[in-house]
């Protein structure tokens, strides 16, 4: 399920580039971006040792709720973006998303059988939540980030 996911997560992020945000934001699109490239190739890896083809189909989803995706349209929407609040709105975008990743290393994290997907899991859990609450905060500056769960 992350392969596609992340897959969109890897053009959200790269929206970033050349638009009106913060360094930190671009900095943190950039690191978001480096870090989703690196875990689908781990993920793709996977798949081809396990001789499993590198996504499944959508009705394969359906038992845990279906495949949480950005809307296309959300985010050709955000694509076309280019004024002054294209920030905001790019934030709003990732937070969502990276909070469906999150959600999908959670049921991977309490169901799967491998351990390095497991383990992979884990490491998604914890920077997913370290990337929301730093966007919530470069949303809301001076404000107390309340803690995720």
């Amino acid at each position: 399920m992350l392969v596609p996911h992340h897959g969109q997560g890897v053009r959200i992020a790269r929206l970033a580039r050349g638009r009106p945000v913060r360094p930190q934001v671009a900095t943190l699109a950039a690191a978001i971006e480096s870090t989703q490239v690196g875990e689908v190739r781990a993920m793709a890896g996977w798949l081809r040792g396990w001789r499993r083809p590198p996504t499944a189909p959508a009705h394969d989803h359906a038992a845990h709720g279906g495949m949480p995706m950005t809307p296309e349209r959300e985010i050709a929407a955000l694509a076309a973006s280019r004024d002054a609040g294209f920030e905001r709105r790019f934030l709003n975008v990732l937070i969502g998303h990276q909070d469906d990743a999150l959600q999908i290393a959670r049921l991977e994290t309490r169901s799967g059988r491998n351990a390095r997907a497991r383990e992979l899991a884990w490491r998604i859990d914890a920077s997913r939540t370290a990337q929301i609450k730093q966007m919530v905060a470069f949303l809301n500056p001076g404000k107390p980030v309340p803690p995720q769960k």
